[in-house]
């Protein structure tokens, strides 16, 4: 809480985490990406359970105090999340966001198909393990780890490719999408070695070896559940980004259009009035070591 007794701490929290990240990654730009309204929708006409879990969730962003109800806590959380947003306003972050489309999409469609360069994505889904590559990795704030090809192999002993399939069998609770019952990794790894080597297998390829493989038990019980996995397969793989060719364009418009420097003065009305000088007591110093470089770069996009 700040000296009023407003509840600040998504806010600190945020840019603790993701200042953490730049000062680790130390990147030349950052793009911050947000879901856009009605960007399940989609992935619901595929499957009309998912993400259902998490349909009039309760995010707790100071857990250290209490509320009267739960309405109150979510109208905090809301208050807190519509601050963050005037704050990156002020600050040189691309701020993306599209109606109909999921984060995941824009975020994989930037990192495969609009930048050239190295890329880090900054998440705790595994979806984007399937992304890395030699240019791609990824940044996974709990475990402070950077993935990258080999760190993926000596993690998860898949390639960044394969691993997907794991995830398709085994389902992902946090998007409350089942898998195939009783199939965990050490089932996959004693019975499908056609993933677990360092070759790159794809979809064909492995629902072929299914369907040629159906004297064991185990993958005859796959393969009769290939409906599952070809569903989850649609659910969960970002290689083949389903963003509409408008939708595409904007993006691209966005990424390519100048970046506007930080607006101290403007950060600095918005921290007085949310009183932030506990979390940060030395905003200049903060401000500088921060988002240096990432002036830098929108300086460049201005020339």
């Amino acid at each position: 809480m700040n000296d009023d007794g407003t509840h600040i701490g998504g806010i600190t929290g945020f840019f603790n985490s993701l200042c953490f990240a730049i000062r680790q990654i130390t990147p030349t730009r950052c793009v911050m990406i947000f879901d856009g309204k009605g960007g399940s929708q989609r992935r619901r006409q595929l499957f009309e359970d998912y993400k259902a879990n998490r349909r009039g969730l309760r995010v707790r962003l100071n857990r250290a105090y209490d509320f009267e109800d739960a309405d109150e806590e979510h109208k905090n959380a809301m208050r807190q999340l519509l601050r963050i947003s005037d704050y990156l306003e002020t600050l040189p972050i691309t701020v993306l966001i599209h109606d109909n489309v999921e984060a995941d999409d824009v975020i994989a469609y930037l990192a495969t198909e609009v930048f050239d360069e190295k890329v880090v994505i900054m998440s705790t889904d595994g979806d984007f393990v399937q992304l890395v590559n030699e240019r791609i990795s990824v940044w996974n704030p709990p475990r402070k780890k950077l993935y990258t090809p080999t760190l993926v192999k000596d993690d998860y002993e898949f390639t960044p490719n394969n691993y997907v399939y794991l995830r398709i069998l085994s389902g992902d609770k946090s998007d409350n999408i089942p898998g195939v019952r009783g199939i965990g990794i050490k089932t996959v790894q004693k019975h499908l070695p056609i993933i677990t080597g360092d070759d790159d297998i794809s979809f064909d390829v492995f629902k072929d070896f299914l369907k040629n493989n159906v004297d064991n038990p185990i993958i005859k019980k796959l393969f009769d559940n290939i409906d599952i996995i070809e569903r989850n397969y649609q659910l969960m793989k970002l290689g083949e980004i389903n963003i509409n060719g408008t939708t595409k364009s904007h993006i691209r418009e966005q990424i390519s259009s100048p970046v506007s420097s930080t607006n101290t003065n403007k950060f600095k009305q918005l921290f007085l009035v949310d009183k932030l000088y506990s979390a940060i007591p030395n905003l200049n110093s903060w401000l500088s070591l921060n988002f240096l470089k990432l002036n830098e770069f929108s300086k460049k996009t201005g020339e």
